[in-house]
C-alpha cells in the first residue's frame, strides 16, 4: 500500500461545498455538506492518482501549494461608489473611441460623470447604456438654411 497526500481547497458557495486539488487540474468535486464534499474528494483523488499511475504518468510532487490568509481593507462609501465608474481612458477603450470623444459624450449628456479625488470618471452603467443605444452612422446633417 502507498499513501498519496495532496492539498485540497474547500470553498462554500451557494449552500454547497466545492473541493479541488491545485496540483491536479482534473481533480475537483462538490457536496451538499462539508463531509459529503470531503468524501467525494477522496474518491476523486483516488480516481485521478490511480489513473495517472495506471497510465504510468508522473505524479506531481506533493508539496505545500495553497494557502489561505486574511487580508483586510478599509473602504469609504465614496470608494465603493467609485467602483461603479471608469476613467475617461477606460471608457474610451470600452467604447472603442478616443478619450476626447468620451468628454464630448459627457458634455452632451449621453454619459454620466463624477469626480473622485479630483479625477473625472464615467459611470459604467451609462457606458453600457450608450453601447446598447441605437446610433446612426456618419455625421449629423447640417441645416443648410441657417448655415
Amino acid at each position: 500500500m502507498r499513501r498519496f497526500t495532496y492539498e485540497a481547497v474547500i470553498e462554500k458557495q451557494d449552500g454547497k461545498y466545492s473541493v479541488y486539488f491545485p496540483q491536479l487540474k482534473d481533480a475537483f468535486t462538490e457536496g451538499r455538506t462539508r463531509a459529503e464534499a470531503l468524501d467525494n474528494a477522496a474518491d476523486v483523488l483516488s480516481l485521478v492518482v490511480g489513473g495517472l499511475l495506471d497510465e504510468k504518468k508522473p505524479l506531481p510532487r506533493p508539496e505545500h501549494v495553497a494557502e489561505c490568509i486574511n487580508i483586510s481593507i478599509v473602504l469609504s462609501d465614496e470608494d465603493i461608489d467609485s467602483l461603479k465608474y471608469l476613467t475617461l481612458t477606460q471608457a474610451a477603450e470600452d467604447l472603442k473611441i478616443s478619450p476626447g470623444r468620451v468628454t464630448q459624450l459627457v458634455t452632451a449628456g449621453k454619459l454620466r460623470d463624477r469626480y473622485f479625488n479630483g479625477l473625472r470618471m464615467v459611470s459604467i452603467e451609462s457606458v453600457n447604456d450608450y453601447k446598447r443605444s441605437p446610433r446612426k452612422a456618419g455625421r449629423p446633417k447640417r441645416n443648410l438654411v441657417n448655415a
